[in-house]
């Protein structure tokens, strides 16, 4: 507790506060060298969006690629977390 107590005082810029909403830019940068040297596409840091799992990483995709009344054709099985998705995107009526 006493850390905590510590670190709280010590009231640091940035220490208490949300990151960037695509990440820290340091691990972007981090992640687009690694990107880069293991594919040799010229990635660089504003290419790169540090998400919280799987759902938040293809709930970003989905938004920026779909238009309403777009049609996605997802194979089974897929994780029941991932349905959630579906609330998240405007759907053809009919649609299941």
């Amino acid at each position: 507790m006493a850390t905590f107590r510590r670190l709280a005082e010590l009231n640091a810029p940035g220490s208490h506060g949300y990151m960037p909403n695509a990440g820290f830019p340091a691990t972007r940068k981090t992640v687009a060298q690694r990107l880069r040297r293991d594919t040799g596409v010229e990635f660089t840091e504003n290419l790169v969006i540090m998400t919280v799992g799987c759902a938040g990483a293809m709930n970003t995709a989905l938004k920026a690629l779909l238009d309403p009344g777009d049609e996605v054709i997802v194979p089974g099985p897929i994780l029941p977390g991932l349905c959630i998705l579906r609330s998240h995107h405007p759907r053809t009526p009919g649609a299941r």
